[in-house]
Formats: C-alpha cells, structure tokens, sequence
C-alpha cells in the first residue's frame, strides 16, 4: 500500500515516524547553523559556568543560589559526555552536539503529543496534525535544541499533559496522576514559573477525582519537592536555597526591568497563530481550550498570570508554546463544521493553506540563521590563533566557553576604549573585540594618540535574522548585529 493522504488511518504508524524523521532532521539541521544562544540567562546560567567546571576546574559548584542548577547539571553533563567521553574538544561543536542531544530527547514531546490527541478520542489524522505542528512548526526546532530552562520544561509539559490526559479518561487514574504530578514537578524544578501549571492541574485534579486520584497528584508533587530539596541540599548545602533565593531575588529586582504592556503575551499568539491564517487558527486554539478544559484553562492561567509581571519576555511562554498548538489543532474540526455551516468554508482552507505555506517559509531561516554570531565567532577566530593571549570586549556577553577561559578576558564599556588601549593594562590583550562600529568607540584613532598599532582584521555578522531585528528595533538588538574584530600588535 502506498503512502498517499488517502490511507492515512491505515499507514498512521508510517506518517508518524516520516513526521519524527522530519523533526529530527530539521533539529540537526538547527543544531549545526543556529548554535549560539538567545539570552543572558541561557549562557551565564548554564553554558558559561558548565564550561568553567569542564575546561578549569572540575572541583567547581555552581555559585548562583538566585537561580535552579539543573540547567547546570544538565548542560555539564552533556559538555562532559562529548568532550571526555567523545573527544571532542572544540567548544562551538560540543555545543553543536549537545542541542543535538537535546533535540533528539525533545522528541520524546512530539510522541507525547500524539499519544495524548488518541487518548482524548481525536481520530487519527487530527492526532497525526498534533504530533506535525509538535515536530514541524516554524519555532519548535528551534526551541528544542536551545539549552534553556524553559525549552526543556516545554518537554515535561507536554509528557505531564499526556498522563493527565490517559487518567482524566479513566485509565490506571492513580499510576498516571503521580506520573502526570512528577513530569510537571520536574518542569518546575528547571522553571520555577511552571509551578502555575502544577496547580492549576491539581485545582482540576480535585474538582475530577471521584477515585481520590488527586492524592495520588498530591503525592507526585511532593515527590518532586522532595527532588528539589534534595538538590538545593546537595547544591548548596541549604534547604530550598535556590527557590527562596529565586523569589527574594524577583522581588528586588522587579522595578530594574523595563515594563511592557500586559497584553504582551496576548499578541505572541495571536502572532504565533500566523497572520491571516489566525482568523482561523486562534478561534480554533480557544475551542480546543473549551473542548478539553484540563489543558485550556492551566494554559490560560499560565498566560494570564505572566501577564501581570512588568518584565516580560517571549521566551517565558516556552514551555506552553506546544499546548497552545496541540489546542489549536483539536479546535480545527469544530471551525471547519462552523466554516461550513456558514458557508465560510473558503476562509477556512485559505486560512489552513496561509498556516501551511508560512510556516514552511519561517521554517528555514529558523534552522540556518545563526545567533549572536557577531559574539561567538571572533571569539572563536581569536583563541584559534597561535599568537593568542587576551581578549577585550565591549559586548554585554563575554564568551569564556568559546574562548575556552584561556587568556586575559576582560570587559570594557564603549567609551573607554581610548583610555584602555592606552594604558599599560592592554599590553595583557591582543584581541579587541566591538559591537559598535569603529567611529563610535575610537578604537581606530589609538594608533595616533599613543603609538600603539591596531590591525582591522574584519566585521563577523551575525545571522540574518538577529541583523533584521537589530534594524527594526536597533535599541534593544543593536548587540546582536556586528561584531567588529581588531589585534593589537605589540
């Protein structure tokens, strides 16, 4: 029987693995191209400091108590499998492997995403629409090779969502409560936020349980507290140091960041719905949300209650991003019954087709456009060199681990480079490193103030994305866009 739209019910098994085989190639793909990272937080929390315990000092813990070390345990143990275990010894490609890793482990939600669509009733060519948009849309290769917090927890959440799912319909309901209560506690113990979700799970753990399968949630829960402190304990030598010290640090730092509208999140899905195809993919997304309420309102309550935070960023929304899409799609025979009923049916398969094509076009400069490039890859040309010994920069993010932490490192605001480069402290450096063109630092007018020589060796750009979003919005992303490489020459 050949594969054809026709035969899916039969050949599902079939399309599910060509979907896996799909996702996994785009995952690699995004691996190798799209291999720095996107935030502060993803590189000083677990790259930066991972790297120093396997390059410097391998009796090093992790320091931070504001914030969870599982991203820590989780990106060293990666970094040591490759480098120790592999051999490889190149930063930029134990990095490369490591999202490889992790995008392989991410499959596990595309499955999950699946199995829950089929245990919820959906037939087998919406279940298979689950597990693509899980696999393919436009942001989950990207997402799930990113060593982030939330990226990971997104994987717990959904594997969470599939136990409740298999209980809420009466199957093993105690073995399958603890499980759901255990993967969403491990979501929180790499993201704190996605506590929200625990909750709001058990609120409606309660409100089903007529087999008292809440106690049985109750008790994954505690389970993973138990983990967390365990953790902390071994960590830090304290009792849930790095959860207390997460929410003492919030509550002082909250006025630092700047406010945005609390409809922020709002529009991303709006927008993740892909304009115009959200006329109909977002009423779709809210059915969905109506039709199995166990996933809807722990979503809306996840959204509504970030919503409120002044500082907001896009990658908070992670670990729901594949919710919203497996609700989206659950959604989709209900308004094309509506669509039809209302002889809007051509809305309905231009919208579907506008979802469709945008999403392929997104997809490939979403897994070849590479980040922070402009940061990483003089970096890398540096420390390459033979007469390598220090590096300066200007950039808010120094990167040790590409540097592999050899050499003087040191950075310097932009309007200090003249004094700088003048004074006895760069004879420690020989590579000098902006993110500013050279008429606004002045690195090139050193050589006539004070005889020292500088030698332009080139502008590594980074991807074209992160250049468009430098253009659009330069004062936020202007870090992202050039990185302007110069050797002293002693």
């Amino acid at each position: 029987m050949r594969l054809s739209i026709s035969n899916i019910e039969q050949k599902s098994g079939t399309w599910l693995l060509y979907i896996i085989l799909a996702g996994l190639t785009a995952r690699v793909l995004c691996s190798y191209f799209v291999y720095g990272f996107i935030g502060f937080d993803e590189y000083f929390n677990g790259i930066e400091p991972a790297g120093y315990k396997l390059f410097v000092d391998r009796s090093y813990h992790f320091l931070k108590t504001e914030r969870t070390p599982l991203l820590f345990y989780t990106d060293y143990l990666m970094f040591y499998l490759f480098h120790e275990l592999v051999g490889i010894t190149s930063p930029v490609n134990i990095i490369r492997f490591s999202m490889m890793l992790f995008g392989f482990f991410s499959i596990i939600s595309v499955v999950a995403a699946y199995k829950t669509s089929l245990t919820l009733g959906e037939n087998k060519k919406i279940s298979l629409a689950v597990a693509a948009v899980v696999s393919l849309y436009f942001i989950m290769p990207y997402m799930h090779t990113r060593l982030m917090i939330e990226s990971i927890s997104s994987i717990f959440v959904v594997a969470g969502f599939y136990y409740f799912a298999k209980a809420r319909m009466g199957i093993k309901v105690s073995v399958n409560m603890f499980l759901s209560s255990v993967l969403m506690g491990v979501a929180c113990m790499y993201r704190f936020q996605d506590g929200i979700l625990l909750v709001a799970l058990f609120i409606i753990a309660v409100y089903y349980g007529k087999r008292k399968g809440f106690v049985f949630f109750a008790a994954g829960g505690l389970t993973a507290l138990l983990l967390q402190i365990a953790l902390d304990y071994f960590t830090f030598g304290g009792f849930l140091t790095s959860l207390t010290g997460y929410i003492i640090h919030q509550y002082r730092t909250i006025g630092v960041y700047d406010k945005q509208y609390w409809f922020n999140f709002i529009l991303l899905f709006v927008a993740l719905g892909l304009p115009p195809a959200f006329l109909v993919t977002i009423p779709a997304a809210v059915k969905g949300g109506m039709k199995h309420a166990f996933m809807g309102l722990p979503f809306l309550m996840f959204v509504l209650l970030h919503s409120f935070s002044p500082h907001k960023e896009d990658r908070f929304m992670f670990p729901v991003i594949p919710v919203f899409l497996m609700l989206m799609v659950f959604g989709l025979n209900d308004i094309c019954a509506y669509c039809k009923k209302k002889s809007f049916s051509g809305l309905y398969k231009f919208s579907v087709g506008c979802f469709i094509c945008l999403n392929i076009i997104l997809l490939l400069p979403s897994i070849s456009s590479p980040t922070v490039a402009n940061i990483i890859e003089p970096a890398v040309y540096a420390v390459s060199q033979p007469d390598y010994k220090g590096y300066v920069s200007d950039s808010p993010v120094i990167p040790k681990f590409f540097l592999k932490f050899k050499g003087k490192i040191k950075q310097i605001k932009k309007l200090k480079w003249k004094k700088y480069l003048c004074s006895r402290a760069a004879r420690s450096v020989n590579y000098v490193h902006s993110i500013y063109p050279p008429e606004k630092t002045g690195i090139t007018e050193v050589p006539a103030l004070c005889n020292v020589r500088i030698q332009y060796i080139g502008n590594f750009k980074s991807g074209y994305i992160d250049r468009f979003f430098a253009f659009v919005n330069p004062e936020h992303n202007y870090r992202r866009a050039n990185g302007y490489l110069f050797k002293i020459i002693h």
